[in-house]
């Protein structure tokens, strides 16, 4: 196991937690609306670009894709 897929695992870990709070901090409100759909919706994205970090060659094609993503779902 490099560095590189180590570090990445630990970030993995780290963002499928803070979905999960944000998931949870969304579901537990009285009222739903667009504002409070932002955050888990940004989340989830950046940790789905990460999970298949493999399939992108390098950080520029990763941050590129999220903000195209980002944008085409707004």
């Amino acid at each position: 196991m490099t560095p590189l897929s180590r570090l990445r695992s630990f970030v993995l870990c780290g963002l499928a937690t803070l979905l999960g709070y944000v998931l949870y901090d969304f579901f537990g409100k009285p009222v739903v609306t667009v504002e409070s759909l932002v955050p888990p919706l940004i989340v989830f994205i950046v940790t789905y670009f990460v999970w298949h970090y493999k399939v992108t060659e390098s950080g520029k094609q990763l941050v590129s894709g999220v903000v195209k993503y980002t944008i085409w779902i707004a």
